[in-house]
């Protein structure tokens, strides 16, 4: 889901979308600037085969689907993004993620985003 604030960011499907970005992100770091983009656009395609989207509020307050450029860009910022002090290990990451996926298992609106 894109969008600001704890309900974006502690949506299931973006909780695992950050986790994914964290996998790829050392190489990112290390690419130039056309493999920076071919890594963002492997992140929103790796999203997709999941069976998950990209969503966005419209202006009539209903959830659409992300067109055009919009995913990439969101993956690239993803991939750029720090880990907020440092201190925030893979496994409290990973403890996220587990939380977030038993408390919604069953209700994941197969979204994700940033």
């Amino acid at each position: 889901l894109f969008g600001r604030g704890g309900f974006t960011n502690t949506h299931p499907g973006n909780i695992r979308f950050r986790q994914h970005a964290l996998e790829l992100r050392s190489w990112y770091e290390q690419s130039s600037k056309e493999e920076k983009q071919r890594i963002s656009e492997l992140l929103v395609e790796g999203v997709k085969s999941e069976g998950h989207r990209f969503l966005e509020r419209g202006s009539d307050g209903d959830w659409h689907e992300v067109i055009g450029n919009g995913a990439r860009k969101k993956a690239s910022q993803a991939l750029r993004e720090k880990v907020k002090g440092r201190g925030k290990s893979k496994s409290a990451v990973s403890s996220s993620i587990t939380s977030a996926n038993s408390q919604n298992s069953d209700e994941d609106v197969n979204a994700v985003g940033v």
